[in-house]
């Protein structure tokens, strides 16, 4: 193999986390990381607001668990998350880490 074939090839684009069927991916920046073109925005579930705020309430979790499986079954690989959202963050965190997801998340 020529040198210039090997440099080549180690600039070809990873392979789409969780791509499906269907949906759509494109460069994430200078990253090579494909991402949907559909992002899951991970403000609003149930009790997201409601006192204690260091508490994750059970169907909170639930319900973010039950998107977030969606969305990657869907093909989406992008879920955003903001301080401002609330508990919303930690419980997509806590979704992500126990369900051997490959999704990027984005955080301002």
């Amino acid at each position: 193999m020529s040198t210039s074939g090997a440099m080549e090839q180690a600039k070809a684009p990873l392979p789409p986390r969780n791509q499906r069927p269907g949906m759509q991916y494109r460069r994430f920046g200078r990253t090579n990381l494909p991402l949907s073109v559909i992002t899951l925005g991970g403000m609003r579930y149930v009790d997201g607001w409601t006192p204690p705020p260091d508490r994750l309430p059970p169907a909170m979790v639930e319900q973010c668990a039950e998107m977030v499986r969606q969305a990657l079954d869907a093909g989406i690989n992008h879920i955003e998350t903001a301080k401002g959202y609330g508990r919303a963050s930690t419980a997509t965190g806590a979704c992500s880490a126990s369900s051997a997801c490959r999704a990027i998340a984005t955080t301002s």
